[in-house]
Formats: structure tokens, sequence, C-alpha cells
């Protein structure tokens, strides 16, 4: 693995294909001078950042936060209130209730996101965990699908 020397903010890095030469390099134009060493250009670069750092949102993962996401603004206005009162004599949480309530749209918005696998067997931790990451990422995608709101920036 080719070693790098650093001093300051300059970094020594090996170039060309033996990786016997070396040359010093500072920011962007270094890394341009790398690319055309090993024979690469900018779009070999970027492919290799989207796909190393890319965010991979998919819509269907949009959806899925979505469902979760309407039904929670729900149950903040008071619907399926009874339901919660009735409901088995635990501290349900919110979001647990609006997993609960959206079942059988989830498991098939889930089985649409991975197909050929089969569903998870904590369902609520792994929907709950899968919405946090979503809204973390993407949740002004999100909210922005509720009907009259615009996407915030």
């Amino acid at each position: 693995m080719n070693k790098i020397k650093k001093q300051g903010s300059v970094k020594l890095m090996s170039i060309g294909k033996d990786g016997k030469e070396v040359d010093w390099f500072y920011g962007w134009p270094g890394i341009e001078k790398l690319t055309k060493a090993y024979g690469k250009t900018w779009f070999d670069v970027g492919e290799l950042i989207e796909n190393t750092w890319g965010d991979r949102t998919t819509q269907s993962d949009i959806n899925f936060a979505h469902v979760i996401y309407h039904s929670l603004e729900q149950i903040k206005q008071g619907r399926w209130a009874e339901i919660k009162k009735r409901a088995v004599p635990i501290n349900e949480t919110d979001i647990h209730l609006a997993i609960r309530m959206n079942r059988e749209r989830l498991e098939y918005i889930w089985l649409e996101m991975y197909p050929g696998k089969k569903l998870p067997k904590d369902i609520q931790k792994s929907f709950r965990q899968k919405y946090e990451s979503i809204m973390k990422r993407r949740g002004a995608w999100v909210e922005s699908m509720q009907l009259g709101k615009p996407l915030k920036k």
C-alpha cells in the first residue's frame, strides 16, 4: 500500500502505475495531476466519490418514511387515540403505533425496497431504524410529500 507522508497541509503521494514516482500535491490541482498520472478522468474521480460517499436514498425509501411520517402527524392530531387507549397495556410510543397501524403497507414497500429478501424478524425495530435513518438524511424530502408543503432548502 502506498504511504502518504504529510508536511503541513501538503502531502507526498506516489504517482505512476508502478508507484515508484512521488510528488507533492496541493489540494484539487494535485488530485487532477494524480488522476492524469493514473490515466483516469474527472468522470472516474466523480464516480468514485459518488459510489463511496454518495447518498443512495431511493423513492421507495422516501415513500416508506412518508407512510410513518404521515401517521405520526395524524397521531398528533388525535387520530387513533381510542385505539391507543385500548391497546395492549404497555406504554407504546407513537412511532410504534404508526408502524402497527400501517404494517401491511410498510411490509409491501419494504419488500419492494429489498426484492428477494424476507421481512426482518423484529419488524418494529427494523422499520423504526430505517425511518430514523431516512429522516436523518432526507427528512426535508419526506416532509415535502405532505400535500401543500413545499420542499425546505
